[in-house]
């Protein structure tokens, strides 16, 4: 467990089970939120999403205030030296509060540590605010890959670490 002081508000970032009760809701706000900005994308009667899950070089990251979980984000294997950072969400009444910062701080310490030597992720076009956080934090604009390629509402990033 890591502890970070945001606004004089202890964050506590802890990894979690993929399937963790918390860790479910926020994927189903996360969800809804994404079918808000993207309707086009998103069949009425598709099934709610879920997490697969974690393999060994995997991580999965709640951060929470006042036992209440605000943000998550996952690290999974991409390829053996490459980490695929996911489920990056934080819930609307603590944006701009640092915890999307403090989550993707630490999903770069555990991919260190577990060997990936760069990081890649996927955000929509419409995400303007993750847009500027990855932008933020070092990351750069790259190719889309895997199942992205070719897919106009996506942005890909990479991060050499």
């Amino acid at each position: 467990m890591t502890a970070a002081v945001l606004n004089a508000v202890t964050l506590d970032i802890q990894a979690v089970d993929a399937q963790h009760p918390q860790a479910l809701r926020l994927l189903a706000e996360a969800a809804l939120e994404a079918c808000a900005l993207y309707p086009e994308l998103f069949a009425p009667d598709s099934p709610p999403p879920h997490n697969p899950p974690l393999g060994e070089r995997d991580v999965y990251l709640l951060a929470c205030r006042d036992g209440q979980a605000v943000g998550c984000g996952a690290l999974r294997a991409y390829t053996p030296f490459v980490g695929e950072l996911r489920r990056m969400f934080v819930t609307r009444a603590v944006r701009r509060q640092g915890v999307g910062r403090a989550v993707l701080t630490q999903l770069e310490a555990h991919a260190q540590r577990l060997g990936y030597r760069e990081l890649v992720l996927e955000t929509g076009r419409r995400q303007r605010p993750a847009i500027a956080l990855y932008s933020g934090c070092g990351f750069r604009r790259i190719a889309a890959y895997g199942t992205y390629i070719g897919d106009p509402m996506s942005v890909c990033f990479g991060k050499r670490l």
